[in-house]
């Protein structure tokens, strides 16, 4: 199957040099449609690693750079006056159909960029309605209290002693606060200025003190770790793997915890580890080899999602919203008794909803959602894959 996709896509391509050749116009247009092919491409791939989601960012930014260089070339007088917002109305559908729509019957390309220029922008009359947008890209901050607040006992008194101030005083726009580990929040917002908080004189004479949020080493999980097997023990063994290439720092595992079924024969471990190595054992078979074993790893990567109010971020533990059914969106009980839980024409997403999507069909723990998508595009660029 696999095979007959990659000849599927090669023709496609063949196709498209055929038809695009001619002009600057189809020039452009061509290249936006090889950037597609490898958006198609990570879609086809899902199940690799990580990296290939980043190769998806940067072909939509190609694209969109793409379509600006249409924009610049394709002035006519005969078009309507707002053809950069139909043009880019037009490839956003073209990309969100990709993403959402996307089946194995499906042509791996899609409708060609030749053939929606010549369809769409030809239609003066016809109304384009853009799609709903995205949230912006947060800014975090994690504040926590000095050693020489004794009476702080948890994320709560934290916030209290923060939320004592006004966001006016500290110059700053804050979307949301969220309670994390070792009585610290999590400072949310669209706005850089939260930025300025760790050298914030104001946070200071709170005793309180604020830290950026750097980009975090990669995680990898190992499967079937030996039950007996500790933390300990298994980072030992996994510093000594051998034939390591010298780019990886002789410490290359930061922390070690299980995941996943613990009542089983072995444990599945994730483990916290240095990009150098995470790239050295993904592309080296995707092994690593523990006592006498030989053990699959693969990227791991986590969205955290309340089970309570099904909002991202957070787990329900610290959870002081109301309850929200993840498959309904209702308030009147929880996603375990929802009558439609089998009814997928009922389901409705409560954070698409929330952000003003148009496409709320779907369950909120869907990997389809655009929300979950964002979410995921951001947990991305906050890990260092490069070292």
């Amino acid at each position: 199957m696999g095979s007959s996709r990659r000849n599927s896509t090669t023709s496609t391509s063949d196709q498209l040099d055929h038809e695009n050749s001619g002009d600057d116009i189809a020039n452009i247009i061509e290249d936006c449609s090889k950037n597609l092919k490898v958006l198609d491409s990570f879609i086809l791939k899902s199940k690799e690693s990580i990296r290939e989601r980043q190769t998806y960012q940067t072909a939509i930014q190609n694209i969109q750079s793409g379509l600006r260089n249409i924009l610049l070339s394709f002035r006519k007088p005969s078009f309507e006056s707002d053809i950069e917002n139909k043009i880019a109305s037009i490839v956003e559908k073209v990309i969100d159909n990709k993403i959402n729509n996307l089946n194995p019957n499906s042509s791996p390309i899609g409708p060609r960029y030749s053939q929606i220029l010549k369809s769409n922008l030809t239609k003066s009359t016809e109304p384009v309605t853009a799609p709903a947008k995205l949230p912006q890209s947060n800014y975090k901050v994690i504040v926590k209290p000095n050693e020489s607040l004794k009476n702080v006992k948890s994320s709560e008194d934290t916030r209290k002693i923060l939320t004592s101030k006004s966001p006016h005083e500290f110059g700053i726009k804050v979307n949301k606060i969220v309670p994390i580990r070792n009585n610290a929040i999590l400072i949310e917002s669209t706005c850089s200025s939260i930025l300025n908080l760790t050298d914030s004189p104001v946070l200071k004479s709170l005793n309180l003190q604020a830290e950026r949020i750097n980009k975090v080493w990669p995680k990898i999980q190992v499967f079937d770790v030996p039950k007996e097997m500790v933390a300990d023990e298994l980072i030992k063994e996994i510093q000594k793997q051998p034939d390591l290439p010298g780019n990886i720092p002789k410490q290359f595992v930061k922390s070690a915890f299980k995941a996943g079924n613990k009542e089983g024969k072995t444990n599945h471990w994730v483990i916290e580890i240095h990009p150098a190595a995470r790239n050295y054992f993904i592309a080296s078979g995707s092994k690593l080899f523990v006592s006498w074993k030989s053990l699959h790893v693969r990227d791991y990567l986590r969205i955290t999602r309340c089970f309570k109010c099904q909002k991202f971020g957070h787990v329900s533990k610290f959870c002081n919203s109301e309850k929200q059914c993840g498959y309904c969106a209702s308030n009147d009980h929880e996603s375990i008794s929802c009558n439609f839980k089998n009814n997928e024409d009922k389901h409705k997403c409560s954070n698409c909803e929330r952000a003003g999507q148009q496409e709320l069909n779907h369950p909120a723990g869907s990997t389809n959602c655009p929300i979950y998508k964002h979410r995921m595009q951001e947990a991305l660029k906050n890990i260092d894959f490069d070292g």
